[in-house]
This record gives structure tokens, sequence and C-alpha cells, in this order.
């Protein structure tokens, strides 16, 4: 699972919870279910879909600690 409220974005995976600063903030809260984690360099691109059927990709720089959508 992953959700965004405001400037941070959570990631849910296995029980752990990582929180990354998103660099843009997301106009509305997001809750939204995980469809494929693919690596990207020093991150992970994360393709996600909303409960109204909306998908969103995010970049997750895992060293940094930030997130931006793609």
């Amino acid at each position: 699972m992953l959700f965004a409220l405001a400037d941070r974005l959570v990631l849910i995976l296995e029980g752990r919870e990582l929180r990354f600063r998103l660099r843009k903030p997301l106009p509305l809260p997001f809750n939204g279910e995980i469809l494929a984690l693919l690596p990207d360099g020093p991150g992970v691109v994360a393709w996600v879909q909303s409960a109204d059927g909306k998908r969103r990709v995010f970049l997750l720089d895992f060293p940094r600690r930030t997130a931006r959508e793609m």
C-alpha cells in the first residue's frame, strides 16, 4: 500500500513503513494499491492505482528518502 498526505508519501511493505518527502505536494490525499515496483538506479519506480481507478507513477529515491510523481 502507498499513501500520501500533504508533502509525505508512505510506502507499506510487509508491515514495514517507509516514509519519503514528496518534492511537489499532491493536491489531495492519495491512497493506492501498488501494481508494480521496478528498480531504477538508486531508486524504485512505483506504479499505483487509487480506489477510484486512477493510476499514478512515483520515483522513490531511497538514499535521499524523497519521492516525485512522474
